[in-house]
């Protein structure tokens, strides 16, 4: 399986959850990029971070897309497309962000939980024992849970779910924070050979205040 397909699938499969072209929702703010697109700030999340050599951010266009073919995928998976419509009202993506390889990449969005029945008091640490139970039921490929921990990014905790996908052909790390009702999410893909790249970029990243 090439980078470029693992980007796709990645993309596609994060989307089981958090799948969304807005911009926005309500109870979380989105960030910005400098001009030359290398800087990105988000205040309210409190991070920020300058692009590693050879990574690039996705432009809205080329996420759409993604995304789009994200979920065409999930449906040939079975995934119910009302599930995916709701999913759109409720969630927001800050960035995409990836080497010219596609792996690794790093996505992250925000979900909404005050917009969930029954969710509101979801914790970081329930909130991926919803997730796990998904994940591992996906049919396009394998997921194995690999383990959790909790690791501290720009100064925040954030409770973290590791999986080996088809096998080990590559990695995700899910990594969880809730601020205010909103789940903010980090999910990191990799391979074996990209994964101190990945670390790198996750190093990179700082709290803003």
């Amino acid at each position: 399986m090439n980078r470029k397909c693992c980007l796709l699938l990645s993309l596609a499969l994060m989307c089981s959850l958090l799948l969304s072209a807005c911009s926005a929702i309500r109870g979380a703010e989105t960030g910005s990029w400098s001009e030359d697109r290398l800087s990105f700030t988000n205040e309210w999340a409190n991070f920020r971070f300058d692009l590693p050599d050879g990574w690039r951010a996705l432009s809205a266009e080329e996420m759409e897309t993604q995304l789009s073919a994200g979920e065409d995928i999930l449906v040939n998976d079975g995934t119910n497309r009302t599930a995916i419509d709701v999913a759109l009202f409720r969630t927001a993506y800050d960035f995409i962000v990836t080497t010219e390889d596609g792996l690794p990449n790093a996505i992250v969005a925000y979900e909404n939980l005050a917009l969930v029945p029954g969710a509101g008091s979801v914790d970081a640490e329930g909130y991926y024992e919803i997730l796990k139970p998904q994940l591992l039921a996906i049919t396009s490929m394998a997921y194995t849970e690999v383990g959790t921990s909790v690791e501290i990014i720009a100064g925040e905790e954030y409770y973290v779910g590791t999986f080996a996908v088809s096998g080990g052909i590559f990695y995700q790390d899910y990594y969880l924070r809730k601020v205010g009702k909103v789940i903010m999410s980090i999910i990191v893909t990799y391979t074996e050979d990209t994964a101190a790249d990945a670390a790198d970029f996750l190093d990179g990243i700082q709290p803003v205040k």
